[in-house]
């Protein structure tokens, strides 16, 4: 029997209203310095014609509604050589989805994980990259959020079983914002 508390921590974001974000922003955060600036380039060049605009910064957490983060986590779970944590990031950019895309050890992910945001945003965190497929699984997902699926059910039509081989990264989310989708105007 799964205890009332855990189960409605797990189905809260599912029974949010889906938010319908229109003609979205993508923003990229390089906190890893000339150490992150290839794969930034990498996965800007593959994401960012997906969005009507897209912003690039190394140290100001640009506004947007999706942000992808290049940063090592400590094992407190904030940002290394980073004046900012998590929280920070969050209420700073006003993403709906923040993807720290570097891998991290699982430890610092937990850490970082811990619920101390004052909105709900969905996060995703990366465990592993993969040989050339994060940016390819993530222009996935956004094309699909752009035709009006939903972040969690796009989510679960990519993603691969935890326990089955595939070529993909080693990525989780945490769907706190929930049901979240795209639109651009117009359409």
């Amino acid at each position: 029997m799964v205890p009332m508390g855990l189960l409605k921590s797990i189905l809260r974001p599912f029974s949010r209203p889906a938010a319908v974000v229109a003609n979205p922003t993508i923003g990229f955060l390089n906190l890893l310095g000339g150490r992150g600036d290839v794969v930034v380039s990498e996965d800007r060049a593959r994401l960012a014609p997906l969005f009507a605009k897209s912003k690039l910064s190394s140290g100001i957490v640009p506004h947007c509604e999706v942000l992808l983060i290049y940063a090592d986590l400590d094992v407190a779970g904030h940002f290394a050589g980073s004046p900012f944590n998590l929280a920070d990031i969050v209420n700073k950019s006003a993403a709906h989805i923040i993807v720290i895309a570097t891998a991290n050890p699982s430890d610092c992910i937990a850490q970082a994980a811990k619920p101390t945001r004052t909105r709900p945003v969905n996060i995703v965190f990366t465990l592993n990259r993969g040989k050339g497929v994060f940016a390819a699984f993530f222009a996935g997902l956004f094309t699909r959020m752009f035709e009006g699926e939903s972040m969690p059910n796009a989510w679960a039509t990519l993603a691969p079983d935890p326990g089955a081989k595939y070529n993909a990264p080693g990525v989780m989310m945490i769907p706190e914002a929930g049901q979240v989708t795209f639109v651009r105007p117009g359409i």
